[in-house]
């Protein structure tokens, strides 16, 4: 999935389960976008529980979709204080 579109809410998230907090990615973050794979850069978080939500307007055709999707991934991140 591609994370393309010009709606404010497109991006790369990643929400802490408990507190409700959705940090975002910044775009600088991300390292390869394409259709086929998405690698990007997360950023320091406090410990907690979180998942992984991209939000795109893109589709395989020419246009972008009028309203973005979110795309959940599956698996959880586990973030453990190391102090």
């Amino acid at each position: 999935i591609k994370v393309a579109g010009d709606h404010p809410a497109v991006g790369i998230y990643i929400p802490n389960t408990d507190t409700g907090l959705r940090p975002a990615v910044d775009t600088s973050d991300v390292v390869v976008n394409n259709p086929s794979e998405l690698i990007v850069v997360i950023p320091g978080l406090e410990a907690g529980i979180y998942t992984l939500e991209i939000v795109t307007q893109f589709t395989a055709g020419a246009n972008y979709l009028k309203e973005p999707r979110t795309a959940t991934f599956d698996k959880t991140l586990t973030v453990i204080n190391a102090n």
